[in-house]
């Protein structure tokens, strides 16, 4: 593959770009010189556990707790791990060591590590009263058996590098799509996408279809998933596009909740409001972009209405925050809003 910007400095420089110039490489035979990754992967931890801690405070009173502290104790973790692996395969890409095979126990490490960022997942997929304080004991046994092969290949096969069953490969794609289906609808697109780009580089290895993809990386591979990470926390915390601020209280709190609870929980709500709306008769109809009316809004109806999402939302935030979205004014004061 031909290169199109080659700065030489010395004869040794121009003798290394060339022979790059004929085959890929991993990236950190390129790059690991002149910028250290350890350093990306600890300004990429401060910025994401500076966005977390920013974010926790209005997470207060929903079921999203849980969520977050999964992504906080998940994002420490990993961090701390993917730097004892990049540490100890920094002599196998540089120095007199250059080329040698980094030591075993490190594909166990990073498998580790790229497994328990899907623990957050799990937590959103049961963020529901009042099963959602057991449910963390489920995301607990889903971090087990994702911990299982490289626990085994520790224990059985301690001197072998770690190669997962196709059917383990298989299952760690099923959790990448369910994340991109997640969270890819809704407003927070861009952090789903950056989330899930992070997954396939730490997982890269073990995806199937991915491994000689993920090998060009070389240790730059555990810099660039913490990065994307960091990106998707930031991204998370100020979605895009920018919403409207004009919208009704009705359609701000059934976005809100969409795009803080994905699309499982955004269809589940949907499917029970309709189904209330149809039996009571309601000329309204709720879809996936907001409220449909049939006819002119009426102060008794929208009333109705939000007693109707106070019964289904009740199981997932608190009073505050639907009050804070959507006040509980009396019927005229409700019949004289506007739609936007």
């Amino acid at each position: 593959m031909p290169f199109t910007h080659m700065f030489t400095f010395s004869s040794a420089t121009l003798t290394t770009v060339t022979v790059a110039a004929f085959g890929v490489r991993p990236l950190a035979m390129y790059f690991a010189p002149s910028v250290p990754v350890e350093a990306t992967i600890v300004v990429a931890t401060v910025v994401g556990m500076g966005v977390l801690m920013r974010v926790r405070a209005a997470l207060a009173g929903t079921t999203l707790v849980a969520p977050w502290w999964w992504s906080t104790l998940t994002f420490l973790i990993v961090t701390a791990l993917e730097l004892i692996v990049v540490v100890a395969e920094r002599g196998t890409t540089s120095g007199p060591n250059a080329g040698a095979a980094g030591p075993v126990w490190t594909s166990h490490v990073s498998l580790v590590a790229a497994s328990l960022t899907f623990c957050p997942l799990m937590g959103l997929l049961g963020a529901k009263r009042p099963q959602d304080r057991a449910w963390q004991f489920i995301v607990f046994s889903l971090a087990v058996v994702l911990l299982l092969p490289a626990a085994e290949g520790a224990l059985f096969r301690p001197d072998s590098s770690l190669t997962l069953h196709a059917a383990r490969r298989w299952f760690l794609a099923i959790l990448v799509a369910i994340t991109l289906v997640t969270g890819l609808p809704t407003r927070r697109w861009l952090a789903t996408l950056l989330l899930v780009a992070g997954h396939v580089v730490l997982l890269g290895a073990h995806l199937p279809g991915m491994s000689q993809a993920a090998a060009t990386l070389g240790m730059w591979r555990s810099p660039i998933g913490i990065t994307l990470f960091a990106m998707a926390l930031l991204a998370a915390a100020h979605p895009y596009p920018r919403r409207r601020t004009a919208l009704a209280p009705w359609d701000r709190t059934w976005l809100d909740f969409r795009d803080s609870f994905g699309t499982l929980w955004g269809l589940r709500v949907i499917e029970r409001f309709n189904d209330v709306a149809r039996r009571s008769g309601w000329p309204v109809r709720l879809t996936w972009s907001g409220f449909e009316f049939e006819q002119e809004v009426q102060g008794e109806l929208i009333l109705q209405m939000r007693a109707a999402m106070a019964s289904l939302l009740w199981r997932f935030v608190s009073d505050d925050w639907l009050q804070r979205r959507w006040p509980n004014a009396d019927a005229n004061t409700l019949a004289t809003i506007e739609r936007a």
